[in-house]
C-alpha cells in the first residue's frame, strides 16, 4: 500500500512528502482502522498543498459570447479550483453576462478595461447571428471582414486603458492564459514578457510556421474535405491555405498600427509574436479527429470539455423515460442561433411528428403548425447531460466542435446539418472518417430527406456500433485531460516557458519553411550543370567538327 501511494507522488522537490505519507501509513498500520478512502485524501491533501500556486492571467475572446468564451470559463474555474489564483482581463460589461460559473466563490478576479459602452458581449454584432439565415452567411468574406473590424475595435480599447494596463504590469503575473483566435493578446505577451500558454481548436494556426500542416493531407477546417482528398481538392486546400497566410500578413500592418497608436511596447512585429506562446492547449484528440503532424509543445484536451453527466430536471427526466424503448433524439444548433425561418421550423416539426421516437428541441420562435405531440421544444437544454443519458438514440446537430465532441465521448450517432464556419469539416469527420452518421445540405434540405436519414441512421446498426467504437477509444486516455492541464501549467512555470519544446521552424522565414531557398539552389545548380554539359559537349563537336573539316579541305587540295 505504501510504494502504490507513494508513487503518486512527482519526483525532485517532494521528498518531504514522502517521508510525511510513509510516517502517516505506518502509524496507521498496527490498528487497521484507517479506511483506505480517508488514507487517500490525507495523501491528496498533501499533494495539493504541495502544488505551488501561479498567479495566472487569463485572456478569453471576449468579442463575442460563444461556446469559446465558455470553454475558457470552464479552463481557468478548473485551475483556481486546484489551487491557481486567476485574474481575468476583460472589458468592463463582460461579468455582467456570467451566469453559468460563480466567480466570486472561486475567488477570480477581473481587471476591466474601459468599452465606453461599445462593447457589450453579443450586443449588437454577435447576436445579429441568432437567426440561422443569417449565421449561414457568417462565413462569408463580407461578415468575416465585419468580425476582423470589430476585433479592431476590442484590440484598440483593450490597449487604449493606460490605467488597466498599468495593473496588469503591477500585478506581476507568472503566467498567461490566452485563446488563440483572440490576435491581439499576442501583444500583451509581448509587453508583460510572460510565459504563456494559448487555448485552440486546431493545430494549424495562421500565421504559425511551427506545425508542419502540409495542405496535401492536412484539411482546413473551413473546408468540408477529409484527409483523403481529390487532385482538385487538395488544388483548392492549397490555395485557401495560401490566401488564408497572404491575409494574415496584410493584417499584420493594421495590427500593429493599433500597438503603434496606443504606444504599447513590444519586442518582436505583429507576425512573430505567436513564437511567444511556449504551450497550446489543443481542443481536439487524435482519437476522433484526422491524424496529423505535431509538435511536443502541443496538448491535446478534448474529452476536458465534456461536462459530467448531472440528473436532469423531473419533468425533463420524465419525459426521457416515457420514451420507452424507442428512445430520445435531441436536436440543437449550438449556443448562437435561436430562430429558423418558418418554413424551415416546420419542415423540421414534421419529420419530426412522423417518428416513433420522442424528440427534445432546442427551439425558440412561433410554435410550429405541425408541431407533434412527441416533441418537446426548449429555448435551452443541458445538451451534455442529455447526450450522456442511457435513452439518447441519436442527435441531429449543426456539428459545432462542442456537440461533435459530446457525441463522439458518449457514443451517440449524428444526423449532421452544417450551416458555416468550420461546421462543413466536422459533418464530414462525422459522415466519411468516422462513419458514425450522415450528413445533409440544410439549403435543399426536405422533410423527406430528414426523415429518411434519422431512420437510416437509428435502424442501420453500424452508425452505433461506429459511435460506441469512437467513444471507447476517446475514453481510453493513459493521462486524463485534466492532469495535462495542471502538468502544463507548472511545467511551463517550472522550465521558463519551456522554449526547449518549441520547434526550429519558428527560426525560419516563410520561404525558408517552405524549404524553397533550397530549391531554388538546387534547379540552379542543375542548369548550371546541364549547361557546363552543352558548353562542353558543343566545344568537343566543334573541335571534332574542325578537325574533320580540316581534314576534308586538305584531301580536296591533294585531289
Amino acid at each position: 500500500m505504501a510504494s502504490l501511494l507513494c508513487l503518486l507522488v512527482r519526483r525532485e522537490d517532494r521528498e518531504e512528502d514522502k517521508c510525511i505519507i510513509k510516517k502517516t501509513i505506518s502509524m496507521t498500520r498496527p490498528s487497521k482502522i484507517i479506511p483506505t478512502i480517508y488514507l487517500l485524501t490525507i495523501v491528496m491533501a498533501i499533494l495539493f498543498h504541495s502544488n505551488q500556486s501561479l498567479k495566472i492571467l487569463a485572456l478569453p475572446y471576449g468579442v463575442c459570447r460563444s461556446s469559446r468564451t465558455m470553454n475558457m470559463e470552464k479552463l481557468v474555474t478548473f485551475l483556481a479550483t486546484n489551487g491557481h489564483e486567476i485574474t481575468l482581463y476583460v472589458q468592463d460589461t463582460y461579468n455582467k453576462s456570467m451566469t453559468n460559473r460563480d466567480f466570486t466563490k472561486l475567488k477570480i478576479k477581473f481587471i476591466h478595461f474601459k468599452s465606453n459602452g461599445i462593447l457589450n458581449l453579443g450586443v449588437p454584432y454577435c447576436q445579429n447571428f441568432n437567426h440561422v439565415d443569417r449565421y449561414i452567411k457568417s462565413s462569408s468574406y463580407t461578415e468575416n471582414m465585419k468580425l476582423v473590424n470589430q476585433c479592431y475595435v476590442y484590440c484598440n480599447l483593450m490597449l487604449a486603458d493606460k490605467t488597466a494596463l498599468h495593473r496588469l504590469e503591477e500585478e506581476n503575473f507568472d503566467l498567461i492564459l490566452l485563446d488563440m483566435l483572440d490576435l491581439c493578446r499576442f501583444f500583451l505577451i509581448d509587453h508583460l514578457s510572460k510565459p504563456a500558454i494559448g487555448l485552440s481548436s486546431v493545430t494549424c494556426i495562421s500565421p504559425n510556421k511551427e506545425v508542419p500542416c502540409s495542405p496535401a493531407y492536412v484539411p482546413s477546417t473551413r473546408l468540408p474535405y477529409t484527409n483523403n482528398m481529390t487532385f482538385f481538392q487538395r488544388v483548392g486546400n492549397t490555395v485557401f491555405q495560401l490566401l488564408d497566410f497572404a491575409l494574415a500578413a496584410w493584417q499584420s500592418s493594421q495590427w500593429e498600427h493599433i500597438r503603434t497608436k496606443n504606444n504599447v511596447s513590444g519586442s518582436l512585429p505583429f507576425q512573430d509574436t505567436f513564437e511567444l506562446v511556449s504551450m497550446k492547449l489543443i481542443k481536439s484528440d487524435p482519437a476522433i479527429d484526422y491524424p496529423n503532424p505535431s509538435t511536443p509543445n502541443l496538448v491535446f484536451i478534448g474529452s476536458f470539455f465534456i461536462e459530467t453527466v448531472k440528473p436532469l430536471a423531473e419533468d425533463l427526466e420524465d419525459f426521457m423515460r416515457s420514451s420507452d424503448k424507442h428512445g430520445v433524439i435531441v436536436m440543437s444548433f449550438g449556443s448562437q442561433v435561436n430562430y429558423f425561418p418558418a418554413l424551415h421550423g416546420e419542415m423540421f416539426a414534421e419529420a419530426f411528428a412522423r417518428l416513433p421516437q420522442k424528440v427534445i428541441w432546442r427551439y425558440q420562435g412561433n410554435v410550429p403548425r405541425y408541431l407533434g405531440n412527441n416533441t418537446k421544444l426548449l429555448p435551452w437544454l443541458p445538451q451534455n447531460d442529455l447526450l450522456g443519458h442511457p435513452q439518447t438514440k441519436l442527435f441531429v446537430s449543426h456539428c459545432g466542435i462542442g456537440g461533435v465532441h459530446g457525441a463522439a465521448y458518449y457514443g451517440v450517432p449524428i444526423v449532421a446539418i452544417p450551416l458555416a464556419r468550420d461546421q462543413p469539416y466536422f459533418s464530414q469527420l462525422i459522415s466519411e472518417h468516422l462513419n458514425m452518421g450522415v450528413s445533409l445540405d440544410y439549403v435543399t434540405l426536405t422533410s423527406d430527406d430528414l426523415y429518411k436519414a434519422i431512420t437510416e441512421v437509428l435502424h442501420n446498426p453500424k452508425y452505433r456500433e461506429n459511435a460506441q467504437r469512437v467513444s471507447s477509444r476517446f475514453r481510453d486516455q493513459l493521462v486524463s485531460s485534466e492532469e495535462k492541464i495542471l502538468h502544463t501549467v507548472n511545467y511551463v512555470h517550472k522550465h521558463d516557458g519551456a522554449a526547449h519544446l518549441k520547434s526550429g521552424a519558428l527560426m525560419y522565414t516563410w520561404y525558408q519553411h517552405l524549404l524553397l531557398d533550397v530549391i531554388v539552389f538546387i534547379l540552379m545548380v542543375l542548369v548550371a550543370f546541364f549547361l557546363c554539359v552543352w558548353c562542353l559537349c558543343k566545344c568537343v563537336y566543334n573541335y571534332c567538327c574542325g578537325r574533320w573539316c580540316t581534314k576534308s579541305r586538305r584531301k580536296e587540295k591533294a585531289s
